[in-house]
């Protein structure tokens, strides 16, 4: 308890001190005031975990050759990330959709446009010099290079490797839309699409190995992670886990 506490209270104190932006030396000066070791122990915990559970999953579907890692059903994209203690396999698939369309006006809703430069609080933020970690089923569309080819989010989020490629297209758009949501340029071509922190930057993670990835990315220094995703609605899983991120 006390090392997480530790780990809290040294989140905590970050924030307060870096309400507009979080600089190279202020990400440092987090990963300093965490137990680090603490956290790196648990990252391993997590990683022994997802391999065992990968183990799992390859002996199903060894054992089920009619059955696919990746589909889609009704129109959702859907991936098998583990096998429950019945022996039945457990999706996981991306929550809702979102309108990329609607982003500033979304803004606005929430009142983050007062935060903004000229807005009615007078604190002007938008978001520079922070990083976002967004986890989902699926990493953001490139393009034959390899570099992010969205375009609001060109030269602004990164997926960071290695990480499985998935089949299933609709979880790249699904992971480019929330990401935009996040940290979407604001650019005069897609001016109503703009992220409500468009000053951000993002570093973006396929879900499957989410808690160990995390977990490193806590100990590095990273305040803030967005998770759009969960377990399909089947019998298989707790009632309680529908509709739960």
């Amino acid at each position: 308890m006390k090392n997480w506490l530790r780990i809290a209270s040294g989140a905590m104190m970050t924030v307060a001190l870096s309400v507009s932006a979080q600089s190279v030396d202020q990400r440092k000066t987090l990963r300093e005031s965490v137990d680090v070791t603490e956290l790196s122990t648990l990252a391993g915990k997590f990683q022994k975990k997802f391999e065992a559970d990968e183990a799992k999953v390859l002996a199903y579907l060894l054992a089920n050759p009619t059955v696919k890692r990746d589909d889609v059903v009704k129109g959702v994209g859907r991936s098998i990330v583990r096998i429950d203690s019945d022996g039945n396999p457990v999706y996981r698939v991306a929550r809702g959709t979102v309108d990329g369309q609607k982003n500033r006006a979304s803004g606005i809703l929430i009142k983050t446009d007062s935060l903004y430069p000229g807005g009615s609080i007078g604190a002007n933020i938008t978001g520079s010099g922070m990083v976002a970690g967004v986890w989902e089923p699926g990493v953001l569309p490139v393009d034959g290079s390899g570099a992010v080819s969205h375009d609001l989010l060109i030269g602004k989020a990164t997926n960071q490797d290695p990480q499985p490629t998935t089949t299933i297209a609709g979880n790249a758009n699904h992971a480019a839309h929330v990401t935009g949501t996040i940290v979407g340029s604001d650019i005069a071509s897609r001016p109503s699409a703009r992220g409500i922190a468009y000053g951000a930057t993002s570093k973006n993670w396929d879900a499957a190995n989410d808690l160990a990835e995390m977990t490193a990315a806590a100990a590095a220094g990273l305040l803030i992670s967005n998770h759009s995703y969960g377990d399909a609605n089947t019998q298989s899983t707790n009632l309680w886990k529908y509709g739960a991120y």
